[in-house]
């Protein structure tokens, strides 16, 4: 979280003459994030391994190791036998007795609230779902509540709780925390940081917000085995469409938070009319809305308070699909023909080595996956993609809450 986020504390500023004191603490406060990572990704580890991967020394490696485990965030764990004569090495792990972070989602007519602990196991889950109609601050309210309840839960007791994240489903910016938009929702230029953080503030406890899209592409990059890739675009098709941009390892959020909004690009100068004003945008054309449409319109019939969620309905269309409703089955071919299209424009623009698709095409991957493919090798000019691979999201529907989490470790 960056130093003016509500509730991260304002570091004291050194003077003049302690600007090496400065440089040497931000070098050992990076090789100590460089280590954490690395346990955290490939642990139980030896120290021997990790001095190889970081490239850092035997002693200087002992000496981070050791800060770590005071800080209750590494464990020594077995004594693994050295190959031939050498000293038996201490494996390191994980350790996630000390921190919990606490991971929310606010979504179309949902929220979900996760506690986990360092080591990313779950202590707590709580979801709940609110009237399309409900107000922004009435859905907030609820939400605090159920912020307030994961971090009073006896899972919590004996931990400290380090952080809240909270993934919305809307155009968040970086800079303010607003939420700009929310097609989805029906809001427009809420002030989601200043609602929640005001409720936290007796906790002291740091709070951050972002888009779904963006934190489920944190946690796809961290992990799911692509923490090496240089880059990588995780497409979340749900009611609405998003992207969340990876190079290096780092979320790239644009100049004020807006990368990835491609639901909003124009794939066509016809269809229905998006749920921001426009015609032809990919969101109208792929999103759960359309899929249902096409592939089962009995489901968006009725009253918001009598229609099934989202999801629900997403559900229902992959059991239609598994057994053999033809009008299904050809409903989610015709949007992931729109969905791919739009694939095919993102690996045109960013030639990304992973394009990751969550949403509900996870559930429908046997037909979703070789129709967005196809699309992609039809309108991409680069031979074979450029290298793009293609895939669906290996972490579901917790994407989001377990890329808030992450976004709080850091």
């Amino acid at each position: 979280m960056s130093q003016d986020e509500p509730g991260r504390s304002l570091p004291s500023r050194p003077a003049s003459g302690d600007a090496s004191a400065l440089n040497q603490g931000g070098m050992r406060s990076q090789n100590l994030s460089v280590v954490l990572g690395q346990v955290r990704a490939r642990g139980p580890v030896s120290r021997a391994q990790l001095a190889a991967s970081t490239g850092l020394t035997k002693p200087g490696i002992t000496k981070l190791v050791a800060d770590l485990v005071a800080r209750g965030l590494v464990r020594d764990g077995d004594t693994v036998p050295a190959p031939g004569r050498g000293r038996p090495s201490v494996m390191v792990h994980v350790d996630g007795s000390a921190l919990a972070f606490v991971a929310a989602e606010l979504n179309v007519r949902t929220l979900r609230v996760r506690l986990l602990d360092f080591a990313g196991r779950e202590l707590l889950r709580d979801d709940a779902s609110f009237a399309g109609s409900a107000s922004p601050r009435a859905v907030l309210r609820s939400l605090v509540q159920m912020l307030d309840h994961a971090i009073d839960a006896e899972p919590a007791r004996g931990r400290r709780v380090a952080g809240v994240g909270l993934a919305v489903a809307g155009l968040v910016g970086t800079g303010s925390g607003r939420l700009v938009t929310a097609p989805g929702l029906g809001w427009r230029d809420v002030d989601v940081v200043g609602v929640v953080a005001e409720a936290l503030q007796r906790r002291e406890v740091p709070f951050l917000v972002d888009n779904v899209a963006r934190l489920g592409a944190l946690a796809e990059a961290r992990l799911t085995g692509l923490d090496d890739a240089r880059s990588i675009v995780r497409i979340e098709a749900a009611t609405g469409i998003g992207a969340g941009i990876v190079l290096q390892g780092e979320l790239e959020p644009g100049v004020a938070g807006y990368a990835g909004a491609i639901g909003h690009i124009t794939v066509t100068g016809r269809g229905p009319r998006c749920l921001c004003g426009r015609i032809g945008c990919l969101e109208a054309m792929a999103g759960i809305p359309a899929l249902v449409r096409a592939a089962a319109p009995d489901l968006a019939d009725g009253t918001s308070r009598r229609r099934p969620t989202p999801a629900q309905q997403v559900q229902e269309v992959a059991r239609r699909v598994d057994g053999g409703d033809r009008q299904a089955v050809q409903g989610v071919r015709r949007t992931a023909t729109w969905l791919g299209r739009g694939v095919a424009t993102v690996v045109s623009l960013l030639d990304p080595e992973h394009v990751v698709l969550g949403g509900y095409p996870v559930l429908l991957r046997d037909v979703v996956l070789p129709v967005v493919e196809a699309e992609v090798d039809a309108h991409v000019v680069a031979p074979d993609r450029g290298g793009t691979q293609l895939r669906t999201s290996a972490l579901g529907d917790e994407a989001a809450l377990l890329g808030a989490a992450e976004a709080c470790r850091r």
